[in-house]
């Protein structure tokens, strides 16, 4: 018999198909929002993109476990392939969990997912400094000042615990819609009680920094960045906030970098009238080349800070932080208008034991006490002075010495040449504070016939015009004083 052909049954398993892989994360901002929202990475569901940078991006999400809006930074799979770049966002991560303070952003997370690295942080509504310099132009001096003194708090903050930011910048720095300043970014920190762990970081000879605000030390070698650095680099962030341009506004990167190691930057109030002696003398000794002659510490910058504010009626942002607000408002910005009590104006009839001269410089002004070193950060636009217009900031101007006195509202001021008009003006004093306008030349008071007493409260000695003015007296030892004591009349320009 023929045999019937047999036929296999066929199974009854079915072959299922495996689910193809979810594409990846898009990292670049697209203003697409929706394309990641839902995603998730590691225990966190992504909202939207809120930024990017030249080493990560920033997506808003949400912490399903702990239930709080977050900023997840990423770093893309391009920048995990470098090895430095993973130690130095790792680093980063490091840095900013020492740090648990109002004014910087906190840390919550370090995880990897799907291939990519990602720190979650505190996420802050509100705008970055750029942003708003961006929108608005130049800021008003309070403004600037209430946030210069919450920034350099978090900067305290950092520094007591061994971390240098390395780089403050405008857009590192976000304000809050009530005028809450903190600070972000901590991709390039260091923290100084671990160099075994930093070391392979900064050893690739690479500039660290961005180049409108680094310091002169920090672009030599990124390893001699302390605060100071970072004192400095917020001197050139707020500089720009004040003027609506960083102080080196255009050329390349090299002409940057040697203009903050060489150049004297054009003086902010050329720029913006409003910026008073006191805010340029601050920020000429943060943006100062040599960092020895800078506020050595945040609390100093912050102490000078508050007795400006006090001045402009800036109510003090720093009550939530203990450790500044025990730090004294400093009010001594500018010289103290020279103080002359009559026992030494008298002695200029008696027995000369030595001659004492001062000098009125009517040129440009000198450093400020208390605020040492502040020769020759500032430069005057010579374009300006000569009326053509042009930018002459990159050091072609004279040096400012030091903040120099608002220009005198009368127009009419006619300076004292005799030394009879300025024995009248002393003996006749206004009641608050006597100012005697002099006129270049030589005063010696020991050719008056009797001596002058003097009984106003204060008496303020301003030069006019081109050339030195002298002021000689006598001492006495009648006076059973320390013959030695000088009086420092601090050099003004007047302008009519």
């Amino acid at each position: 018999m023929p045999r019937t052909p047999t036929t296999r049954p066929r199974s009854s398993r079915t072959t299922r198909s495996r689910p193809s892989p979810a594409p990846p994360i898009p990292l670049a901002v697209t203003g697409e929002p929706a394309s990641i929202a839902g995603r998730r990475l590691g225990h966190f569901e992504l909202i939207e993109a809120i930024g990017s940078g030249g080493m990560a991006a920033v997506l808003k999400a949400r912490d399903l476990e702990l239930g709080r809006i977050v900023a997840l930074k990423i770093l893309p799979p391009e920048a995990a392939r470098d090895p430095e770049s993973v130690t130095r966002f790792k680093q980063e991560a490091r840095s900013a969990a020492k740090l648990d303070h109002e004014n910087v952003a906190r840390v919550y997370f370090f995880g990897e997912d799907q291939g990519l690295n990602f720190i979650a942080f505190e996420f802050v509504e509100g705008d970055n400094l750029r942003v708003i310099i961006d929108r608005r132009g130049q800021l008003p001096p309070g403004e600037c000042v209430r946030y210069m003194m919450q920034v350099a708090a978090g900067l305290n903050h950092a520094a007591e615990r061994g971390v240098v930011h390395r780089d403050i910048k405008p857009s590192n720095i976000l304000i809050t819609p009530d005028g809450r300043a903190k600070i972000v970014d901590m991709g390039l920190a260091r923290y100084l009680g671990s160099e075994l762990v930093n070391g392979t970081v900064t050893q690739s000879g690479v500039t660290l920094g961005t180049f409108d605000y680094i310091s002169p030390e920090q672009a030599l070698d990124p390893r001699r960045a302390d605060v100071r650095s970072d004192i400095y680099s917020l001197g050139c962030t707020f500089y720009h906030a004040l003027t609506g341009r960083p102080p080196v506004p255009e050329g390349t990167a090299a002409r940057k970098l040697r203009a903050h190691q060489e150049d004297d930057f054009l003086d902010p109030r050329e720029l913006n009238p409003a910026i008073s002696d006191e805010l340029a003398a601050i920020l000429a000794r943060m943006m100062m080349k040599d960092q020895a002659a800078r506020y050595q510490t945040p609390n100093e910058l912050i102490s000078h800070l508050k007795g400006l504010a006090e001045r402009l009626h800036v109510a003090d942002p720093l009550a939530h932080d203990s450790a500044t607000k025990a730090v004294p408002a400093e009010p001594r910005l500018l010289p103290e208008t020279p103080r002359l009590r009559p026992w030494w104006v008298m002695a200029v009839v008696a027995v000369a034991l030595a001659a004492v001269a001062f000098v009125v410089s009517t040129g440009n002004p000198g450093p400020a006490p208390g605020l040492p070193g502040t020769a020759g950060t500032f430069t005057k636009d010579k374009g300006k002075e000569k009326g053509n217009g042009q930018d002459a900031n990159n050091g072609g101007g004279p040096a400012i010495q030091g903040p120099a006195l608002p220009a005198n509202p009368a127009n009419s001021v006619v300076p004292v040449r005799k030394i009879e008009e300025l024995a009248k003006r002393l003996e006749n004093p206004d009641p608050a504070t006597t100012k005697v306008v002099l006129a270049p030349g030589e005063f010696d008071l020991r050719r008056l016939p009797k001596g002058i007493l003097f009984q106003g409260n204060a008496l303020e000695l301003v030069g006019a015009g081109a050339g030195l003015t002298k002021i000689i007296v006598n001492a006495s030892a009648s006076t059973n004083r320390d013959t030695s004591v000088s009086l420092t009349v601090s050099a003004r320009t007047v302008r009519n």
